[in-house]
């Protein structure tokens, strides 16, 4: 009787603990969507990312599929003077994606932070290579359909654990698309410009993340 009783209440004691583990699981993974743990390189949030001057919550990706190495992505063709036929062209030359690329601390001072909390809307902005001309480049990135800002908002306030141990701030990144190209000109036939150059434009993919003093 007495092995049975024990028996019994060894069986209650691992049901307990089960569900306790069941539930404390159930409980990480519904938050897991809102939260970073400590020195994680950031979560993707709940959040909504738009396009600031479609004002479309696409994903940030070039609409255009003529981006293989040899595609044209853009050309213009005019005239100087009367008879000398101007042309000017962009070729793909290749295309990368950059992931949780660093914008700006959301913080001020390195502090010892338990936490970090969120709610306020972030932007993140295109760039050019230092080779690049702001007109080519802008041309490549309207023909393709991409972003040159994008805003992201926060549908409930984000909460961040921080190691609190540690200086840190609190950071906002997000992923960029990257796309090579070259540029040429020719007048009546002939090359008389060209250089290589890329633009990395904001995708809809933003980031808190807990940055930690080295």
């Amino acid at each position: 009787m007495k092995n049975e009783k024990m028996k019994k209440n060894s069986i209650k004691i691992f049901t307990m603990l089960l569900c306790l583990t069941l539930l404390t699981s159930t409980t990480i993974f519904t938050n897991a969507q809102n939260v970073s743990p400590p020195e994680n390189e950031g979560a993707k949030m709940n959040f909504i990312s738009i396009d600031d001057e479609t004002g479309i919550a696409n994903d940030g990706l070039p609409i255009k599929q003529s981006r293989k190495v040899s595609g044209t992505i853009w050309s213009s063709t005019w005239y100087a003077g009367t008879n000398l036929k101007v042309v000017e062209k962009a070729i793909a030359t290749g295309e990368s994606n950059i992931e949780k690329r660093f914008v700006k601390y959301l913080t001020g001072s390195w502090a010892k932070a338990e936490d970090y909390s969120w709610s306020k809307s972030n932007s993140a902005s295109w760039s050019i290579s230092a080779s690049a001309t702001a007109e080519v480049a802008n041309a490549v990135r309207t023909s393709l359909g991409l972003s040159a800002s994008r805003t992201t908002t926060y549908s409930v306030t984000v909460k961040i654990p921080a190691i609190k141990t540690k200086y840190s701030k609190l950071g906002f990144a997000n992923d960029y698309f990257r796309q090579n190209y070259k540029y040429t000109m020719t007048v009546d036939g002939k090359q008389t410009q060209s250089h290589t150059g890329y633009i990395d434009t904001p995708t809809k993919n933003s980031y808190l993340i807990v940055y930690y003093q080295k």
